[in-house]
């Protein structure tokens, strides 16, 4: 069968440093409308580029999923995967993922105001345009409240040269809430309503 669009897609997102698995991509790239079909056409995809050397893939044991990547032996990847996983629940719920303006590790506040989101995401949603920072604390509570407050501040008040063209939300994946304005979610995704109904009252 040869690649398809959809597997140019998979390897797009390694090649931006994300970190995949069946489950993820199931939702992210494959996502058929239900679970079962997603996951079995995944699987056989995901086969095919493992096959024809476009991808590498790890897994610690027998029955652990494996961790599709390419370039170095990924670390930290339950981190890496939740980010994955947080724009594969995106994508489920109806927004579309901007690729090409989307970017793990942005650098861009951390000289000026001590920050480094874990995801810039840019989407659509309807018929509007969005970008998202994205903090992922898996064991953590949400930190650098201040910081961001600051720099919401600064943007409002025209103050930032970046990040000014789409309307801007800071999401926070902790399982705490945050002491701050902005949208909460679980790392379970539990509540990832709180995402979509803050784009639904826009």
């Amino acid at each position: 069968m040869g690649i398809t669009q959809r597997d140019l897609q998979v390897i797009r997102y390694l090649e931006k440093g994300f970190l995949l698995n069946t489950e993820i991509l199931s939702r992210l790239i494959y996502w058929t409308g239900n679970k079962k079909s997603s996951l079995s056409v995944t699987q056989r995809r995901l086969k095919e580029l493992y096959n024809l050397k476009q991808v590498k893939r790890i897994r610690q044991f027998v029955g652990q999923p494996f961790i599709y990547y390419l370039g170095k032996t990924p670390t930290k990847s339950e981190h890496r995967l939740a980010m994955s996983d947080f724009l594969s629940q995106m994508t489920i719920h109806g927004f579309e993922i901007i690729l090409d303006e989307t970017q793990t590790e942005y650098k861009e506040l951390e000289k000026k105001y001590s920050i480094r989101p874990d995801m810039v995401v840019t989407f659509k949603y309807k018929d509007d345009y969005y970008r998202a920072l994205v903090e992922i604390d898996l064991t953590k509570k949400f930190t650098h409240a201040d910081e961001y407050t600051r720099f919401l501040k600064d943007r409002r008040e025209g103050k930032v040269p970046y990040l000014k063209d789409y309307k801007l939300a800071l999401v926070s994946v902790c399982d705490v809430q945050p002491d701050m304005r902005c949208i909460w979610v679980k790392p379970d995704w539990s509540n990832f309503s709180n995402f979509t109904s803050t784009f639904e009252k826009l």
